[in-house]
């Protein structure tokens, strides 16, 4: 496929141990210079080798360990490294935890289109610094696994577009999704809701300080 590549300079990690599955995000990919690896264990130590590799795509299902389980292994040697995550189902704690390691999460099966127009949008982001934990605030205020994704991407300042696309959801849904997480959190905006994750994640001695430069003010 090297020799098809219209990016020569963008090379692609592709991990999946099933080699069917394989061929076909290779495929999917083949307008770059893409690479393989068949187990989480190769895809480690090239990784963290420093191969020249500007985008991994890893199989959440893979021989030796999770696609998850690689992707916190891989994220401290390659912080801003975009990967994108391609999961069975889309479950609230691994999408938390992914989404906190800066993935981008497709749900399988994924149409060759959709994963090439992913991992270009990866490609134009630079991976931001691990997410704020929402956990505690889907617990408190009952939200559905839905409105967490929308939530967990929107706190990681996407555009509606981009969240559609990772999610494989209409736009509007998108927005009402928006809508009716903010309505069970009593928050005027996203914005007001990231500032009290991030008042709330400091140490109790920051927040006290905080507090009454408040009060006094």
């Amino acid at each position: 496929m090297d020799g098809r590549a219209l990016l020569p300079d963008r090379p692609i990690l592709v991990v999946a141990s099933d080699e069917a599955q394989r061929f076909t995000l290779m495929r999917a990919l083949a307008r770059y210079r893409v690479q393989s690896a068949a187990t989480a264990a190769d895809a480690l130590a090239r990784l963290l080798a420093g191969e020249p590799i500007t985008a991994a795509v890893i199989d959440s299902s893979l021989s030796d360990m999770s696609g998850l389980e690689l992707l916190e292994r891989v994220r401290p040697g390659r912080t801003n490294l975009p990967v994108i995550l391609l999961a069975d189902q889309l479950d609230r704690e691994p999408v938390n935890r992914a989404t906190r390691l800066g993935a981008w999460l497709l749900c399988k099966p994924v149409a060759p289109v959709e994963l090439e127009e992913v991992v270009g949008q990866a490609l134009r982001y630079e991976t931001p610094a691990p997410r704020l934990d929402v956990s505690a605030l889907i617990v408190k205020h009952g939200l559905s696994r839905r409105e967490s994704e929308v939530l967990s991407l929107a706190l990681e300042g996407l555009r509606r577009d981009v969240i559609r696309s990772r999610l494989g959801i209409r736009e509007t849904t998108v927005k009402k999704t928006v809508a009716r997480l903010l309505r069970k959190c009593g928050a005027a905006s996203l914005r007001e809701i990231e500032s009290n994750l991030r008042h709330w994640g400091r140490p109790a001695e920051q927040r006290d300080v905080a507090h009454d430069t408040a009060m006094t003010a």
